[in-house]
């Protein structure tokens, strides 16, 4: 080999050989001379980049894990560091990016160092293996007393160490099935599983992780405290049936015993080809395949595939949603499952699940209500694994909506009817499997509160007691019902199928007549937020040529949206009993005229639906949002009633639908855009007045306010100051916080919080008080 005068590229004297597999033309030119053919260098350039791209990641990751556990601010929190697997993702991803890089660039550049060096950082890769495998044969002993060790540590601090709590459980739960070094009483070398923790008051002492556990048939979601008390002297069950017993030393043992000739096969293999590298520099991107293939290197990261799923895959593809992207999921079931015992999953969706955020609203979708309206439940699949990706992915909108939403998706709520409906009639027909396995239309057992709202005439909310029961609910009535009363929702809709229309309340009209438009008091939000998803949907508001209906015409003339009533009148229903029972709007939304469409078609039906799930949910920012607040001791207010009139355009009209306060003193009130009068009473507090203007503002959080509630027979600070022989001057030794003092005054301070609106009625301070 010499090298040209006029370039510093290696050329070889004599013709290549070279594959007409990889030949681009049968003519070589004198570019094509170079010792790497344009296939080689190419392909080995590409492999290399995807390996050093994917050593950067490991790097990466394992550094952004140790900033996660503070390990440098404080390098003294590091025990056994070998044994730290964040480490071992940094030094292993150290070593794959310098190899990476002296592969990549020495064949891009057919630089001879470069590919010297990778040919060398091959061979001491090589040469660890074997030394590796020999030493592993020979000193079998001493590695199993430290694989104990390690193992020991990672048992000690199984709870200070989440890296080593994920790998010891994956170990236990998913490889070996085992349960502890030599079994489950190796346990108690952890203070939290030490029987002597009960004296401390953990719950977990005498147990095991709840990796130690069985799985149980059919099980949809982990029983987090299965290991509980199992270790106990006077354990009652058979724990041989709850958890394993066989120590994980010796399940690895048996492990490497079954799998010793593959194992042994493979390592031949790739050492093989390793040595056939090394003497054929060309054909170095064998290993590198086969190294690609060793790390399980996947590029396909989608969880959710459009096919129907079963209900065992629904719950499946929820937890691996929420494995996917744990920080911003939860999976969770209501209070009580089907009548043939499946749960009703929901995935939560927010940048802290599991935790209500002050003044963040909370939004709920809810599907397959009826068994037989199946789009609604894979559009739910689709958006949980949609929010998540594209969280990951930072996009900016979808991380703003959740940072400031708490989302709750129900895909189904009749698992038992779509069994029904899809084994017995294949999705054919139009009614087996609406109902649930009892027969009963879930969207007829609500409790009916509109009756008692068209008898008290002027009051709509907040109507539901024990009484408003008058006959034996379905359990998974029941579920959601729970669900709403205890959840302060503020925005949801139920998603169902045989027509093309989003439907407002109220659903049953007056009268009992089976047609006519049954207004309520906030009509004008309602078609609001039913407009919102008809004219974000594709083809919702437009108008169709193949109805489903007769007058499925009339939906397209008033853009696709309808009143419920108008359309039929409906008692019993989801979305009346959600208004008329709590703070939250729910509207009813048909997505098609084919209850059960054919797989083919749902991708096609999310690109119709995406942007008007996601365009509605953002709805649960509109109007306004605040606290009620006791003026003397500032503690919130709970159960305080905010009224509402629109003084937009000179309207002056009572909204007759007031919202309440929650436990911590929250609430939320959606309003389209104008001028509005809230007042806001409770019982044993003065009543306070104030005009709002709601602006139009897409995507921002709603309008802050706050009242301060002066309780009854406080005394009045306005009078105090209308008094000219006091005010004047306050003494600097009176406690304005002393509680003996507020009992004769009270002084109310403005409010300094930017975020808030602030008193305009707040008389001015005095000069002297002010300064």
């Amino acid at each position: 080999m010499v090298l040209s005068p006029s370039s510093s590229h290696p050329i070889n004297r004599y013709q290549p050989r070279v594959s007409m597999k990889c030949t681009l033309s049968s003519n070589l030119n004198a570019e094509e001379k170079s010792e790497i053919s344009y296939c080689l260098k190419y392909l080995i350039f590409g492999s290399n980049v995807i390996f050093w791209f994917f050593g950067l990641c490991l790097m990466l990751v394992g550094i952004w894990a140790w900033t996660e556990k503070d390990y440098f601010v404080n390098f003294t929190c590091i025990r056994n560091i070998a044994l730290d697997p964040a480490f071992v993702l940094i030094v292993a991803g150290s070593i794959s990016f310098v190899i990476g890089f002296t592969g990549c660039i020495g064949a891009l550049r057919e630089n001879t160092s470069l590919l010297t060096s990778y040919a060398v950082f091959l061979g001491i890769l090589l040469v660890l293996e074997l030394t590796v495998g020999v030493l592993g044969f020979l000193f079998r002993d001493w590695i199993k007393t430290q694989a104990a060790s390690g193992f020991q540590a990672f048992i000690v601090y199984y709870r200070d160490d989440p890296d080593r709590q994920n790998l010891i459980d994956w170990i236990q739960e998913q490889w070996l099935e085992c349960c502890g070094i030599e079994g489950p009483k190796d346990w108690d070398m952890n203070i939290y599983f030490n029987c002597s923790s009960a004296k401390a008051g953990s719950r977990e002492a005498c147990g095991v992780p709840f990796s130690c556990c069985k799985p149980e048939p059919n099980e949809m979601i982990k029983n987090k405290q299965c290991g509980y008390d199992v270790r106990k002297s006077d354990y009652a069950g058979d724990k041989s049936a709850v958890i394993y017993e066989k120590g994980c030393l010796r399940a690895g043992e048996e492990w490497i015993e079954v799998n010793f000739l593959p194992v042994v096969g493979i390592s031949v293999f790739i050492a093989v080809l390793q040595l056939t590298c090394k003497a054929m520099r060309k054909l170095f991107i064998c290993f590198l395949i086969i190294v690609h293939c060793l790390v399980g290197f996947e590029a396909n990261t989608e969880v959710y595939t459009f096919k129907h799923h079963d209900n065992k895959e629904l719950n499946e593809i929820l937890q691996k949603i929420s494995k996917k992207c744990p920080n911003i999921t939860r999976v969770y079931e209501l209070s009580e499952r089907s009548v043939k015992g499946w749960p009703l999953t929901v995935i939560e969706i927010s940048d802290n699940p599991g935790k209500h955020e002050f003044l963040e609203p909370e939004f709920r979708y809810i599907a397959n209500m009826h068994g037989n309206e199946v789009l609604g439940r894979e559009l739910l699949l689709k958006l949980a694994d949609f929010l998540c990706e594209s969280y990951l992915r930072n996009n900016h909108e979808i991380q703003l909506l959740l940072n400031n939403t708490r989302i709750h998706l129900l895909p189904s709520m009749n698992p038992d009817g779509w069994e029904l409906a899809t084994f017995k009639e294949g999705g054919k027909d139009w009614l087996v499997g609406r109902a649930n396995l009892n027969g009963v239309d879930l969207n007829r057992d609500f409790p009916d509160l509109d009756l008692k709202a068209y008898k008290t005439g002027d009051k709509t909310d907040h109507l539901f007691t024990q009484d408003s029961i008058d006959h034996n609910l379905q359990p998974e009535t029941r579920a959601v019902v729970n669900w709403i009363l205890n959840t302060p929702f503020v925005l949801s809709a139920n998603l169902h199928g045989g027509a093309l229309v989003a439907n407002y309340p109220y659903d049953e009209t007056p009268d009992g007549t089976p047609h006519r438009y049954s207004a309520t008091p906030d009509d004008d939000t309602f078609r609001h937020l039913a407009q919102v998803y008809a004219k974000n949907h594709k083809t919702m508001s437009h108008k169709v040529e193949e109805k489903c209906e007769p007058d499925d015409d009339e939906f397209s003339k008033q853009g696709g949206i309808t009143n419920g009533a108008a359309w039929y009148s409906v008692a019993g229903g989801l979305q009346d009993f959600n208004y008329l029972s709590s703070n939250d709007f729910d509207i009813t939304v048909e997505l098609g005229c084919e209850k059960y469409p054919p797989a083919h078609k749902l991708e096609k039906e999310w690109e119709n639906n995406k942007n008007a799930l996601m365009e509605y949910m953002w709805q649960s920012h509109i109007g306004l949002k605040g606290l009620v607040l006791d003026a003397m001791t500032g503690e919130p207010i709970s159960g305080a009633s905010i009224k509402v009139k629109n003084l937009t355009s000179g309207r002056n009209q009572y909204i007759d639908h007031a919202i309440t306060s929650v436990q911590s003193g929250e609430f939320w009130r959606l309003l389209t855009p104008g001028e509005y009068e809230i007042t806001v009473l409770k019982s044993g507090y003065e009543p306070i007045t104030k005009l709002y203007t709601v602006p139009q503002k897409p995507k921002a959080e709603a309008l802050r306010i706050i009242f301060k509630l002066k309780p009854n027979g406080m005394f009045d600070t306005k009078q105090l100051y209308l008094n000219n022989d006091y005010g004047k001057q306050i003494p600097g030794n009176i406690d304005l916080k002393n509680p003996e003092v507020l009992r004769l005054f009270h002084f109310l301070q403005r409010e300094n919080d930017d975020r808030l609106i602030r008193n305009e009625d707040a008389l001015p301070l005095p000069a002297a008080v002010g300064a």
